[in-house]
């Protein structure tokens, strides 16, 4: 089964979880636009935080072309609601996830990832 992207940063909102996008934009195995690159996107439970996100990037990164990060595709997936996890799981081939604690939000997430396949 072909999926949609290689990596869903979830939790791209956070802390951890920016320096994970800025990280990916700019590194060339996984740069915006490269026709070889990993495709991947930024996922959490507000899309309008993700569309910050993405100004973040394009201040942080002004070599990355800004056209290529407003193409970096938004996921809306929130931790109390499986059915935007599996959703969200069944688009990638990994979800990275950088959503805390996890303890508390990362159960439902693994449900997921078992119904999803």
């Amino acid at each position: 089964m072909s999926k949609q992207f290689d990596v869903i940063v979830y939790g791209a909102t956070g802390f951890t979880g920016s320096l994970v996008a800025r990280y990916l934009a700019a590194e060339p195995e996984s740069a915006l636009g490269s026709a070889s690159a990993l495709k991947w996107a930024v996922a959490g439970r507000s899309e309008a935080k993700l569309q910050q996100i993405k100004e973040q990037l394009k201040t942080k990164l002004p070599e990355v072309a800004p056209e290529l990060i407003d193409a970096l595709p938004v996921v809306v997936a929130d931790s109390g609601d499986e059915q935007s996890l599996v959703q969200m799981v069944q688009q990638a081939k990994v979800v990275v996830s950088l959503v805390g604690p996890y303890k508390l939000y990362g159960e439902l997430l693994v449900k997921a990832c078992t119904t999803a396949t």
